[in-house]
């Protein structure tokens, strides 16, 4: 918190990611969760996202190399929003706490309204994944809407 870059992937996971992508099979579909975004553009608080330019690089190789990445899935933003790239999908997903900010909320992403006491006091989805289709169907529980996401080609 008290550096200038505050958000972002430590030097050591960016090289643990791209180890364990190396010993990946290409035959793999490969999700990716983490609790920030991987894009500075999808994030309200910051204009830069530490070694977020190394871990992007690192997995649009391991695409270009042959391999699946099915979806790069992060929190943080507490909204629901697809950055569909080449390579893959960016999914924001919305958040269980009961909160809106939105007028904290990056551009292209979509918050509910939510109240306690209601279906929509709750959020969050099951993952139903296609490896064979390249597809995840994000089916919602509560406020928000069902998503599907798909990889390009």
């Amino acid at each position: 918190h008290r550096q200038k870059i505050r958000y972002g992937f430590p030097e050591e996971e960016v090289a643990w990611v791209q180890r364990t992508l190396t010993e990946t099979p290409k035959d793999s579909c490969v999700l990716i969760f983490s609790h920030v975004p991987l894009l500075p553009e999808m994030h309200f608080w910051s204009d830069q996202i530490r070694n977020s330019d190394q871990l992007l690089q690192i997995l649009k190789d391991y695409v270009h190399a042959g391999g699946t990445i099915l979806a790069f899935v992060h929190g943080h933003n507490h909204a629901d929003q697809i950055f569909n790239m080449d390579e893959f999908p960016i999914v924001s997903i919305g958040c269980a706490k009961c909160e809106d900010f939105k007028d904290r909320k990056p551009n292209g992403s979509i918050t509910y309204d939510r109240k306690m006491g209601t279906i929509t006091q709750e959020l969050w989805d099951v993952m139903l994944i296609d490896p064979e289709e390249k597809k995840i169907d994000f089916v919602r529980f509560g406020a928000g809407e069902d998503r599907s996401v798909r990889v390009k080609g």
